[in-house]
């Protein structure tokens, strides 16, 4: 009886053990993840409908109003490398819910207003030519 109770808190130890170490190393590989650092270079670009409506290197901070035919659609901010839109005038304010992006490939959309935020590299292709 003193064995088996032995012989399951030993078991019972080494199941900790690992545990530990793997939350452990999940946890350095995600901080890993996050302190990587940006692309340099990355810009910002706002686009409406689909065409560009202004481009911002991410290292400018900066309020952008953005305008279609003098009317007021939103405004998008960049600061510390990081961009989101402080207000839309759209019903949802989805996009302003979203929160911040930082890195190439993110985007922040207001499908109401036609209004899409894109995290782009620095001189970007589009396409491949050859």
């Amino acid at each position: 009886m003193l064995q088996a109770k032995f012989t399951t808190m030993k078991t019972e130890k080494k199941y900790l053990f690992r545990d530990v170490l793997l939350i452990t190393v999940l946890l350095a590989a995600g901080l890993t993840l996050l302190l990587l650092p940006k692309e340099a270079g990355a810009r910002v670009e706002v686009r409406i409908d689909g065409k560009l409506y202004c481009s911002y290197g991410l290292d400018a901070d900066k309020r952008i109003d953005i305008e279609k035919d003098g009317i007021f659609l939103g405004r998008a901010v960049i600061e510390q490398g990081k961009v989101y839109m402080e207000s839309a005038e759209c019903d949802g304010g989805d996009c302003v819910r979203q929160g911040c992006i930082s890195r190439k490939g993110q985007c922040i959309l207001c499908l109401p207003q036609g209004i899409g935020i894109y995290i782009v590299g620095q001189g970007e292709l589009d396409g491949v030519t050859g």
